[in-house]
């Protein structure tokens, strides 16, 4: 039977599972049949429920070897040992099959061979310890070897004291009656460690699946007091029909090797993982105290009645238990010192990891803003002397060369922007950034802004609807960067508007201390995953088409970082096709609210506003460390007849003077 993937239809897996518990249950139940019958030996019946007890767990063998081939790791080793517990059950019941059929008396040789039946659940216990995931602290493990070895030893005393006294005191047969009930006591600590072992240390498919397991070994149990209940009472114990819950367990170990085999084992959450180790840690605390309380609670109560033969047991299980309660606090101990200095470890780690981070970033931000302003003192030399060949002042241009000359303007305009952009964010993000507050008129910006942007609006088609009319409230912020802000996303609504589409701002008040001013567009829109997104550094929808569009993802960043240095905010609502609408929310002028941190009043300049007007054939000193931009300046002032007297330094502009 081929591994179930997800492709099978769920019904024909259940189908099968339907089949094989139909065909175990037939089986199960002509073996009860035919031993409330009586059928001896020598008849068909008795052949067949002799050939049923130890085929059933072989048959298990062969599917858990099966379900091995399918895996690797620990969990192969799992199943080797889980198959190895089939076979010892397998091999068990052919020797008493065996003895059955040549009609051998039960002899000493029989005791050793029915240790079987101890070996099959302790093979199943140490399949369970491989089967679970593996603790990622380590020595969790021996202390939970500590633990399980606790619950064995405790069980193994409670069983040997009370089973034992209940036998009878037959001396001929006290040797046999205490190795069957030493038997019966392993059988049933494996039995109760394992049934510890699902609850604490398994979850969802894995508990599944072992939990099969423990079943079969809780009917082992069952049959195995049902055998302690014949002894007492003199009964045939071949023909007591719970006998038929061996052939029980055996398909419950079947099914398990076959779920396992269906079914891969799936990866766990780690948090889940961690959750579930954190529960059976808060468990185990318990196990020693409960432990020791009914060990020593049983001493207590059979103190009187203690049969010698039974002494040599019950001490080798209290020096058991005894050493599991060393091995468990011995390694408790050195895994919380173990866990303590990895914690130790880790924050140290976290905090040079912490340290170095905020390094990097500041020497990516200080970086950053020496690159970009060392890159504008070139460019600004570059513009100016663009700008001195369009007027045309020391020449005239050809087409083709006027044409190159705006297209390099248009391109250093474009850089400048980038700078100037990139150099607000990296000056924000280090706190240097103070913000100038005046009371501003919205109107005024946004009609500043809006004949600013309206040339390529023209060019393209684009029509701009400017709702902000004089009756919008004043605004307490600062100019330039409310200026910026309106820039940034005016301009953007025009990039991903279409030839022929508008766009348009308005405002309404928001609350009584905030105006809010939407831009509004009918571009391409954007989409709910990225409307978040949108607003962080660089980031970029689609790469190849913003970029083709002159978009850097440096604007809608900096404009959040603006809004909130004065305390509002920019939100977006987009769908995509449908156009998109940003709302850029300022304080007003009469607002109550403290000023974001940042905030200092505008510097106040006495005197006139207007430009000084010189005399034509005057004499003005330029000083200008670098020579591009001391020969653009000498450049606009001998087109106006202005003669200009040049220096590079402080010493040579003194020297000029005198």
């Amino acid at each position: 039977m081929m591994p179930i993937d997800a492709k099978t239809p769920l019904p024909n897996l259940q189908r099968r599972r339907i089949v094989l518990l139909a065909s175990f249950a037939g089986a199960i139940l002509a073996c009860e049949y035919l031993i409330l019958l009586g059928y001896g030996p020598g008849s068909t019946g008795y052949w067949y429920i002799a050939l049923c007890f130890p085929l059933f767990p072989l048959l298990a063998g062969l599917s858990c070897l099966r379900t091995v081939s399918s895996l690797t790791g620990r969990e192969r080793k799992a199943w080797l040992f889980i198959a190895l517990g089939c076979f010892c059950m397998a091999g068990a019941e052919a020797f008493w099959g065996y003895l059955e059929f040549t009609f051998v008396e039960e002899s000493p040789m029989t005791m050793w061979a029915t240790m079987g039946y101890v070996f099959s659940p302790v093979c199943f216990v140490i399949g369970m310890l491989f089967y679970q995931d593996r603790s990622r602290v380590a020595g969790v493990s021996l202390v939970q070897a500590g633990n399980l070895g606790i619950v064995f030893s405790s069980v193994v005393f409670a069983y040997l004291l009370v089973v034992f006294q209940l036998l009878p005191k037959a001396d001929g047969d006290s040797g046999l009656a205490i190795v069957k009930t030493f038997q019966g006591a392993i059988i049933m600590a494996a039995t109760v460690t394992g049934l510890t072992l699902v609850l604490l240390h398994f979850n969802e498919r894995k508990r599944a699946i072992m939990g099969l397991i423990v079943i079969g070994m809780l009917c082992v149990i069952v049959e195995y007091f049902s055998f302690i209940y014949s002894l007492i009472n003199a009964r045939a114990s071949w023909a007591d029909p719970y006998s038929v819950l061996y052939l029980v367990a055996s398909a419950a170990w079947f099914l398990a090797a076959w779920e396992q085999h269906q079914f891969k084992t799936e990866a766990r959450d780690a948090e889940a993982a961690a959750a579930l180790e954190q529960r059976a840690k808060q468990w185990e605390t318990l196990l020693p105290a409960f432990a020791v309380a009914g060990v020593f609670a049983l001493g207590l109560l059979f103190r009187d009645s203690l049969r010698p033969e039974l002494l040599p047991y019950l001490s080798g299980t209290v020096l058991a238990l005894v050493a599991s309660l060393g091995v468990r606090n011995w390694w408790a101990q050195w895994v919380e010192t173990r866990l303590n200095e990895q914690l130790q470890d880790q924050a140290a780690d976290l905090a040079k990891a912490r340290d170095a981070a905020q390094a990097s970033d500041a020497a990516k931000s200080r970086f950053l803003s020496w690159v970009s302003h060392e890159t504008r003192t070139p460019l600004s030399g570059i513009l100016g002397f663009t700008e001195l060949l369009e007027d045309r002042h020391f020449g005239t241009l050809n087409e083709q060369q006027a044409e190159f000359v705006q297209h390099i303007h248009e391109s250093g305009d474009h850089l400048l922007d980038l700078i100037n952009d990139l150099l607000d964010v990296t000056q924000i993000t280090m706190g240097a950034v103070n913000l100038s507050v005046e009371d501003v008129s919205p109107s005024e910006v946004v009609l500043e802004v809006v004949e600013n942007v309206g040339l390529g609006s023209r060019e393209r088609g684009i029509s701009i609807g400017n709702e902000v009319g004089s009756d919008a409230p004043t605004l307490r912020v600062d100019r330039r960067r409310f200026r910026q802000s309106l820039y940034n996303l005016l301009s953007n609504a025009l990039k991903f508007t279409p030839a022929g589409g508008g766009v348009g701002l308005r405002w309404r008040i928001e609350s009584k201390d905030w105006l809010c001013i939407e831009v509004w567009d009918q571009g391409i829109g954007i989409a709910a995953e990225d409307l978040e997104p949108i607003f962080d550094e660089f980031y970029q929808v689609d790469r190849k088409r913003d970029e083709a569009l002159g978009g850097s993802g440096i604007g809608l960043a900096l404009t959040r970082r603006l809004a909130e240095l004065h305390g509002g905010q920019v939100r977006v609502e987009s769908k995509l096709g449908r156009g998109s609408r940003f709302f850029l929310v300022m304080p007003l002028a009469d607002q109550r609210l403290e000023p974001a941190a940042g905030l200092v009043p505008p510097e106040r300049h006495s005197g006139s506003s207007h430009p000084h007007v010189f005399d034509p054939g005057a004499r003005v000193l330029v000083v200008d460390d670098d020579p591009a931009n001391l020969a653009v300046i000498q450049g606009f002032l001998d087109v106006r007849g202005i003669v200009p007297i040049a220096a590079c330094g402080g010493q040579e502009a003194v020297a000029s003077v005198s």
